[in-house]
């Protein structure tokens, strides 16, 4: 996908792969990106470093997703990419039981 001039919205965007997502979308001249992450600093500091959005979101909280999709297109358009990429490593494998 051609990513200039494209709104990208990274969940997970303060730190680790998402960081470094929002970092490439911004370099390959995205109009828009917003860093969404529960670490509010860090997705503010992320950013701040790329010219983009930052947004507090909880990608588990159903209303924090749709204010974040509505934060992202009140501040540049519609949305062409949504890079679902937040989430928790526990450590464990497939065989440890969903409630852990």
């Amino acid at each position: 996908m051609e990513l200039r001039d494209k709104v990208v919205v990274v969940t997970g965007g303060g730190n680790g792969i998402g960081r470094a997502l929002a970092r490439r979308f911004a370099a390959e001249g995205a109009r828009g990106v917003v860093v969404a992450d529960v670490e509010e600093p860090a997705a503010g500091a992320v950013a701040a470093e790329i010219g983009g959005l930052a947004v507090p979101t909880d990608v588990a909280v159903d209303d924090d997703v749709a204010a974040l999709v509505a934060a992202a297109e009140d501040a540049f358009g519609p949305v062409d990419l949504f890079c679902s990429n937040a989430g928790i490593a526990l450590g464990t494998g497939p065989e440890t039981p969903d409630d852990d």
